[in-house]
């Protein structure tokens, strides 16, 4: 419809996702902890990868910091670039394009992704810089895929939460 065209991986192709995930994992560690100049490692500290760079990213650390979720689908919009995640028996996988029915939906920035997964922001300003509808465990589950460390920040805030409502009754 939209005159470009479409590509999915094939089954070979989708069993290598396992493999793949791990050695851009190792990559993005390997150049995060160098010290001297390295282009890569550039880039990783810069706030203009591509889109689908930055959805990749999400699938990867959201598979390494994976939270207890029931299944979902969920609609990511990164500048305005639609990708659709599928989180299925403790599994979450990216796929370009928003052609399949959701149960929620973020729109957000380059910038704000890359913040948060490099913990220079904090899940509720991750929420602050992103638009949501849809679901609200869904959104908390997929959100902590965005800001490692999210699992803790709803964890704490459910706890004032609950202190709160015993010292008012």
């Amino acid at each position: 419809g939209d005159g470009r065209a479409h590509y999915r991986l094939t089954a070979n192709g989708e069993a290598l996702r396992p493999t793949m995930r791990a050695l851009m994992f190792w990559s993005v560690t390997y150049f995060m902890q160098r010290t001297d100049h390295a282009e890569p490692r550039e880039a990783l500290y810069s706030d203009n990868l591509n889109p689908d760079s930055v959805a990749l990213a999400i699938e990867i650390f959201g598979n390494i910091h994976a939270s207890v979720a029931p299944n979902y689908v969920l609609h990511l919009y990164i500048d305005d670039n639609p990708y659709t995640y599928f989180f299925m028996n403790g599994e979450l996988t990216a796929r370009r394009g928003a052609d399949a029915p959701a149960v929620a939906q973020v729109r957000t920035d380059v910038a704000t992704v890359l913040r948060g997964l490099r913990h220079e922001i904090a899940l509720d300003e991750v929420r602050k810089r992103s638009a949501m509808t849809g679901d609200a465990e869904v959104l908390d589950a997929f959100l902590c895929a965005i800001s490692p460390g999210g699992n803790a920040e709803l964890e704490v805030a459910a706890l004032i939460e609950a202190d709160r409502k015993a010292m008012a009754s």
